[in-house]
């Protein structure tokens, strides 16, 4: 009994395996299973890194994996399918050492058959923090007539944090300032560098906070007074009907320098020699010099500049400009030979705008209208005419917008009567025939 029981297990069991391999094997036949580097990047955790120490070496941050999964799975790999670490617990410090990689996979179906990188180097240093001054540094020069004071910088230290060697080495903390010829007190939130004593930036290192706030004040040199605005001196009266529609005057301020005493007793401006506009139609262009009291001149923007003393003066001339109306007489054009028209009204009213010295000018010869008939067959018909004007006159309106045109031509040629059809006459056979 017990030998035919084992029998039948046994054979049970054999059946079961050999089930279990058919239906594999049909599974795998219909689902290959798919050996490649998957597409995902395994992010790589810092585990158990020693108190009071800080990574001086750049280790990789992601890990790949080489893996076999079913085929219809193979899309469906993410990188939270794994967990990638190094454990530092055992890292010694100021010694480079290599640590290995571990992969671990945390999702069924997924085989893990190597990864890179196997290992990082790690080197650990000890953590050390320090306090230092910030130092800030005009970068470029105030303008003109100004000078600039000592920076005030909020806060006037920093906290930098980092491995020890490279926090020794740290003298201060930089920020550089621009002025960018502000005549007022500047301002800036700059972000502060640290610095070795020899002015080198020190890597590897945080500086905390990250910013600071730096303030210049800007003074007024006692014996300068900056940005004098200029305003041009003019005399004389522009040709009738023309007006003066701009000035400019390049540059349009200067820098002075002299004694104290005189330099208060100049107003907000400065005014040029006097530039004359009698009968001018257009644009007066000078070169002219300033009327500065004695003692005073004006400082130059560089060495070279020989023509500070004077300025650039354009005065733009322009006609004033008005409106016209004037009755004109429509013509015609393109009539035929043999037609002839009649127009109602024979003139019309054109409203014009420009220049009053050139509207005041014109004559009927320089303002056309006529009415173009060509294909126009007799009849009654409505036509716009077309209004021309000289170059600089515009044409705002015309009334009425459309004349009534009659067009007759010559009365029609009677078309001739058609010819009577002659009678028959009777020959002598008809008339025997019919005795």
């Amino acid at each position: 009994m017990i030998r035919k029981l084992l029998d039948t297990v046994g054979s049970v069991a054999l059946a079961l395996i050999l089930a279990l391999i058919v239906w594999a094997g049909a599974t795998n036949a219909e689902n290959p299973a798919v050996t490649q580097w998957a597409p995902v990047q395994v992010p790589i955790e810092i585990r158990n890194q020693p108190p009071g120490s800080v990574i001086v070496t750049k280790i990789e941050s992601t890990a790949q994996v080489r893996i076999t999964v079913p085929r219809d799975s193979w899309d469906t790999v993410r990188a939270d399918d794994f967990v990638a670490y190094v454990d530092l617990a055992r890292v010694p410090f100021d010694q480079s050492t290599d640590v290995p990689v571990v992969v671990q996979v945390v999702k069924k179906g997924v085989l893990l058959n190597a990864h890179k990188p196997a290992s990082v180097t790690v080197r650990l240093e000890a953590y050390k923090s320090a306090t230092v001054p910030v130092r800030a540094n005009i970068v470029d020069s105030p303008p003109l007539g100004y000078v600039a004071r000592d920076p005030v910088v909020d806060p006037t230290s920093v906290s930098v944090g980092g491995p020890a060697a490279s926090v020794a080495r740290v003298a201060y903390a930089s920020v550089d300032v621009w002025l960018r010829g502000a005549r007022e007190s500047v301002v800036r939130s700059l972000t502060p560098t640290a610095m070795d004593k020899d002015g080198s930036p020190v890597a590897d290192v945080t500086v905390t906070p990250t910013s600071v706030t730096v303030k210049v004040d800007l003074a007024q040199r006692a014996n300068f007074k900056p940005s004098v605005p200029i305003r041009a001196q003019l005399v004389g009266e522009v040709a009738p009907l023309y007006w003066v529609s701009n000035i400019t005057v390049r540059p349009t301020s200067v820098t002075l320098v002299g004694l104290p005493s005189v330099l208060e007793q100049i107003p907000g401006y400065i005014e040029t020699e006097p530039v004359d506009i009698s009968n001018a139609t257009a644009t007066v262009s000078r070169r002219v010099a300033l009327k500065l009291p004695a003692g005073v001149t004006v400082v130059p923007e560089s060495a070279t500049d020989e023509a500070a003393q004077s300025v650039q003066v354009d005065v733009e001339v322009a006609p004033v400009t008005g409106g016209r109306t004037m009755k004109i007489s429509v013509q015609t054009q393109g009539l035929g030979p043999q037609n002839s028209a009649t127009l109602s009204p024979t003139e019309i009213d054109v409203y014009l705008s420009g220049p009053l010295v050139q509207l005041q000018g014109l004559t009927d010869k320089d303002v056309l209208a006529s009415v173009n008939l060509v294909d126009v067959g007799p009849g009654t018909h409505r036509v716009k005419p077309t209004v021309s004007v000289p170059p600089g006159v515009e044409i705002k309106g015309m009334v009425p917008e459309a004349v009534e045109v009659q067009v007759t031509g010559p009365p029609p040629t009677p078309e001739p009567a058609p010819s009577p059809q002659p009678t028959a006459v009777p020959t002598a056979a008809a008339s025997s025939g019919n005795g």
